[in-house]
């Protein structure tokens, strides 16, 4: 990957795409396909990583992701691990990954709602989601706080009411005197 070009990289988005698609319609199929991800997570190639983490978050928010994380814990594990991530770009697909996982975690209540995963007995999924967003609220990229910010602003109000807790709300309000973020923001109208 270190001598590699951008025709590869499109070769490679094109395989991350049937990829996606395969486990929306066949996810049995991809046994073999999901420690190649896992590995994808920990290259030093950020856009291969990039690329990783955007599908790896799409595929957990998709309808059998409860199960993808279940067969695969320690690859669920190394995606959360992406907030935290060296490059920026990473990060930034992690918040935008985690809104898609929130918002079909807040539509799929009936799977996660109160059922501790197994493997991580302390939380639920949405725990582990919300609180990965806020975490993101004090990254040190602009770019990401504002992502975090505009996941908030586009949840609907009865998710937010039923499934978004206060302190969540206060930590998002607190960004209002982050005056990059500010500035990025759209006005209400």
């Amino acid at each position: 990957m270190s001598n590699s070009r951008e025709e590869d990289f499109t070769e490679i988005r094109n395989a991350h795409e049937l990829i996606k698609r395969l486990h929306h319609s066949c996810p049995g199929l991809l046994h073999s396909v999901i420690p190649q991800l896992e590995e994808e997570l920990r290259v030093d190639e950020v856009t291969l990583r990039v690329l990783a983490t955007q599908v790896l978050g799409e595929m957990f928010a998709d309808k059998g992701g409860g199960d993808l994380i279940k067969k695969y814990p320690a690859t669920w594990n190394l995606w959360i691990q992406r907030k935290n991530d060296r490059s920026a770009a990473v990060r930034l697909k992690f918040v935008e990954a985690a809104r898609s996982l929130l918002i079909s975690l807040f539509e799929q209540r009936e799977v996660v709602e109160g059922k501790p995963i197994s493997y991580l007995p302390w939380c639920t999924l949405t725990y582990v989601s919300a609180e990965s967003l806020r975490a993101k609220l004090l990254d040190p990229d602009e770019k990401v706080r504002a992502a975090v910010c505009k996941i908030y602003g586009q949840i609907d109000y009865e998710t937010a009411l039923h499934h978004v807790s206060g302190d969540q709300l206060r930590a998002v309000s607190e960004r209002v005197a982050d005056k990059k973020v500010r500035s990025k923001a759209q006005p209400f109208r």
